[in-house]
């Protein structure tokens, strides 16, 4: 049922606007709370929060359906998913109560900022201290998506504990805006001008002493557990999976060419059958490294892929508005979304 009404909605109003949506910020904004008001959002919420809680292969192909129309809303509703997936695993019942009906009909509207917590053993970008009722954090974070979409982020922190080698992952909610109050600042960066996806108004935000009220932390756990999720997270493998979806449509669309090349036809065969296999094979990872492997791989076949519909398509294909130029642009933004030292060793692994 999700899958029927996911692909009825992008038919409708995705498909038809996928060049639009990667640059305008308006569009995209109004096609992602459409999502919440088809009660699309947030798939891995639980059931006793109004969610459909998806399970793996569910989640994968619910989110590949969505990359494949559209990147930039695609990766817009995986930050969203990220936050309440996020205030899910978290300890502060009350918000989760309140908030996650909220987040799956898009009432709600939250991101990230974590990116930052994969490596926090070489820098802290976002200082924080205990007081009393809360935290006070200050820092700067370059990369957070979706500005003037999105009202709150889950900001990650690190706190040291009595200045041991123990430390803390913390996460709360902020506004995603600039605001000067008694309870410190916030201050938003100009949207810098990116090649890829430029709707999903990424921007700089900076905190100079803003407080956090307990009453808005949703995690509060010993360790890295932030760094390893995500390295055994499938999002950004099931995000290109996407890409190779759209390229292989682009292929199967050159009707004629198919049938008179009977080498095209077979590698269309072949490529459309490995399709299948790695997002089985994706889905079915349990470690760290098979995930990083597998995101690769799918990597590789993406790319060739993608220039195999580009020469397909002849002349046509270099104009700026050709699916084949977003395709280019989609997969440049899926290699560096989430990347990490064991993606980069199995693709270096590939090249040789």
């Amino acid at each position: 049922m999700l899958l029927e009404q996911l692909d009825t909605f992008l038919t409708s109003r995705v498909d038809p606007y996928a060049n639009q949506l990667d640059i305008d910020s308006i569009i995209l904004k109004s096609r992602f709370f459409e999502l919440g008001e088809k009660k699309l959002l947030a798939i891995k919420v639980k059931s006793e929060f109004n969610g459909i809680a998806a399970d793996r292969a569910l989640g994968h192909d619910y989110f590949a359906r969505l990359a494949r129309s559209s990147y930039a809303l695609a990766f817009l509703t995986t930050q969203h998913e990220s936050c309440a997936n996020l205030l899910q695993k978290g300890n502060n019942q009350e918000l989760k109560s309140e908030l996650l009906p909220q987040m799956v009909q898009g009432k709600f509207r939250a991101g990230v900022g974590i990116y930052h917590l994969r490596s926090h053993g070489k820098r802290s970008v976002i200082m924080a201290k205990k007081v009393i009722g809360g935290y006070r954090v200050s820092g700067r974070l370059d990369w957070v998506s979706g500005f003037d979409i999105f009202d709150y982020i889950a900001l990650g922190f690190i706190l040291d504990i009595d200045n041991s080698q123990k430390s803390h992952e913390v996460i709360g909610l902020v506004p995603f805006k600039a605001q000067q109050y008694l309870s410190g600042e916030i201050h938003i960066g100009p949207k810098p001008e990116v090649t890829a996806i430029s709707s999903t108004n990424t921007v700089a935000i900076e905190f100079n002493d803003w407080f956090i009220s307990d009453q808005d932390i949703i995690i509060d756990q010993p360790g890295s557990a932030i760094e390893q999720r995500s390295l055994l997270s499938i999002t950004h493998a099931t995000m290109l999976m996407g890409i190779f979806q759209a390229a292989l449509s682009i292929i199967g669309n050159s009707k004629s060419i198919l049938k008179q090349d009977a080498v095209v036809l077979s590698q269309f065969n072949q490529l459309s059958n490995r399709c299948l296999l790695l997002r089985d094979q994706l889905i079915n990872t349990n470690t760290q490294e098979e995930t990083q492997q597998v995101r690769a791989q799918i990597h590789r076949y993406t790319r060739d892929c993608i220039y195999l519909a580009a020469a397909l398509s002849g002349g046509r294909s270099v104009l700026a508005d050709h699916p084949v130029q977003r395709l280019n642009r989609e997969l440049l933004q899926a290699t560096i979304a989430g990347v990490n030292s064991l993606f980069i060793h199995n693709l270096c692994a590939d090249i040789n």
